[in-house]
């Protein structure tokens, strides 16, 4: 209803309304006007009410447009975002892209200078080879002018030589007459001093025992190591008599003019003055050179000074080949408690120690010999252990070490590891089992770490029960091509005692039908494999046919095997050597003494072959 027209309604009313109020009571106007509110609030809640529907409806309709134009919004957003996800996205991509890039020209700038090194390496070792080949050149050229200069003095030399023989012919007539002179007076005296057969004599010595005492022993060390080579002794044994050449320039004569060599053979003109050559008794040639013959040579006094060193080192290498012989004669046949005992009697009766003299005076292999022959079994395991770890081969890395570790740590007792492992703690002071497992890895260090650990115990026992079980688990793991994974292998072999995995290896081929090594050899390779044979031969007491085949390896492999071979024959000598050369020869139709003959030379070898004898 407009308003107007109420308006009006409410005017009208309002004039009949005071026309009827002339005629009404008090009470009567009283409900009259209140009535009139009534309907006048009434009125004014219609138009309000109104008024408040067409504001609602428009506010709805604002809300709505506005909820629509948020929705609008929010889907752009998303849309925007979206987008911006996306450009991220490739973003991302292009910088993992560029990444990637970056690592491969990083990998390649790497590898090129790796390749530079090796290249500067190549280079250094061809210019460290050019320089050697210079310098060959050189001293081919040295020679061959020294040669020149030689034959050049040789026509001036063949006259002196000539006079000279002379002089040694009348000398030699000399020592002649002498020498019978001598052999006249040493018959006489055998008439009254009859001598003894040297042939009797070393039969009845040699028929004798000889007496095996440290005391004795050490006293005969002590005379070989303490006294100084003699040459004028070793030259009498070897008949090489060292010559020491004195040049001596007589007082100044009336000169007689120089001569030329050629001069002197085509005219026959006067003799120059002979060198004089003192007697032959002394060992010593003297040359005398007089003004008028001219200036000697130097080159031929350099010869004949080269010949005096070589005969004199030729006699001190005859007296230190002797020595060495007579040491490895005292040291190498004794056993290693016999060796300790001539060590501590060496201590008592000189008051120095006998190692520390050895090292002085020897060399070579024969010195790595004899020294390791000085040491107890655990202590020269330890050492050889030490060594192997911390040497690296040139060709395969670490397959040498591993051998090594191997053979000692796969064949010996729980109690000879501990012994050993005490030994390695105090000589370096450090842990074997750390040192192994810095240079071994995978199932390799877990079987040489449990093999440390020398859990084994042998007056455990037999399981007949839980050997069944065990070997069962390896069939099972074995027949479901899980031995890929060689821990369960390498735990049940170094965790159990020799005669418990006896009865599970013959529970194994009882369930299986097969050996257990065969089936080592078939699903594992390397140096895994030949630490688990190497255990499968000691629970089946063929450790001199396994020993047999490494000291064949040593004897016949490519490159220097010295180490191996003085590691296998000190090890053994006092163990099973004597097994060992039977299944040597059985299987390889050779002889451990013919081979080590064949290989090594020297006192190195007599030390060897002293070691394989007394076994």
């Amino acid at each position: 209803m407009p308003v107007q027209d109420v308006q009006y309604e409410n005017i009208k009313r309002t004039d009949d309304a005071s026309r009827r109020q002339e005629k009404l009571s008090d009470d009567d106007k009283k409900l009259v006007d209140e009535k009139f509110e009534n309907i006048q609030r009434k009125a004014e809640a219609s138009w309000m009410l109104d008024l408040l529907k067409g504001d609602y409806n428009t506010m709805v309709d604002e809300h709505v447009d506005k909820k629509l134009l948020d929705d609008y919004n929010d889907k752009k957003l998303v849309e925007e975002r979206n987008k911006k996800k996306l450009v991220d996205i490739d973003n991302d991509n292009e910088m993992v892209g560029e990444h990637d890039d970056r690592k491969l020209v990083h990998e390649r700038n790497e590898t090129k200078l790796i390749d530079k090194d090796n290249d500067k390496d190549t280079v250094g070792k061809y210019n460290e080879r050019k320089l050697a080949d210079k310098d060959s050149d050189m001293d081919t050229v040295g020679k061959y002018d020294e040669r020149k200069l030689a034959d050049e003095h040789v026509d001036k030399k063949l006259v002196d030589e000539h006079d000279d023989k002379k002089l040694i012919d009348e000398n030699n007539d000399k020592e002649m007459v002498d020498e019978h002179a001598d052999k006249k007076l040493i018959d006489e005296h055998d008439d009254f001093h009859p001598t003894i057969d040297p042939d009797t004599h070393d039969e009845e010595r040699s028929q004798s025992p000889t007496p095996r005492s440290a005391a004795g022993d050490a006293m005969a060390l002590h005379e070989l190591l303490s006294d100084p080579i003699d040459v004028e002794a070793s030259a009498e044994a070897t008949g090489v008599v060292p010559a020491t050449i004195t040049v001596i320039e007589p007082p100044n004569s009336v000169s007689q003019g120089r001569r030329s060599a050629i001069g002197r053979r085509a005219t026959g003109g006067d003799k120059r003055r002979r060198n004089s050559v003192e007697p032959a008794t002394e060992n010593t040639v003297k040359v005398a050179i007089s003004s008028s013959q001219g200036r000697r040579s130097s080159i031929g006094r350099h010869l004949i000074a080269n010949k005096a060193e070589k005969a004199r080192r030729a006699s001190v290498d005859q007296e230190t080949r002797t020595r060495d012989e007579q040491i490895a004669a005292i040291l190498c046949p004794r056993t290693n408690a016999e060796r300790l005992e001539i060590l501590c009697a060496y201590s008592s009766l000189f008051n120095e120690e006998l190692i520390p003299a050895l090292k002085q005076k020897l060399t070579g292999d024969f010195a790595h010999l004899i020294l390791a022959t000085m040491e107890t079994p655990a202590r020269f395991d330890a050492i050889q252990l030490h060594q192997a770890i911390h040497t690296l081969s040139k060709f395969t890395g670490l397959s040498t070490k591993n051998h090594a570790l191997i053979e000692i740590l796969c064949t010996r007792s729980a109690a000879e590891i501990r012994a050993i492992k005490n030994e390695y703690r105090h000589m370096f002071d450090s842990y074997l089992e750390n040192d192994i497992s810095k240079v071994t890895w995978h199932h390799l260090m877990h079987l040489f770490m449990w093999l440390c650990s020398a859990v084994r115990d042998e007056s455990e026992p037999i399981d007949r029960q839980r050997a069944h079980q065990d070997a069962t688990a390896l069939y099972a793991a074995e027949a479901a091509h899980f031995s890929r994974d060689s821990t369960f292998f390498a735990f049940i072999l170094s965790t159990q005692s020799i005669s418990q995995l006896k009865v599970i290896l013959n529970e194994y081929r009882h369930i299986a039908g097969v050996d257990f090594e065969k089936v080592v050899d078939r699903d594992f390779s390397g140096d895994f494999r030949e630490a688990l044979t190497a255990i499968i031969m000691t629970v089946n007491d063929e450790l001199p046919i396994y020993f047999a085949h490494r000291l064949h390896k040593a004897l016949h492999g490519i490159g220097s095997h010295d180490t191996s071979i003085i590691r296998l024959i000190v090890a053994r000598s006092d163990i099973d050597m004597l097994a060992i050369c039977e299944e040597y020869e059985r299987l390889y139709n050779s002889t451990v003494e013919h081979d080590i003959k064949a290989y090594c030379s020297g006192c190195y070898r007599e030390g060897l072959l002293h070691l394989i004898h007394r076994s």
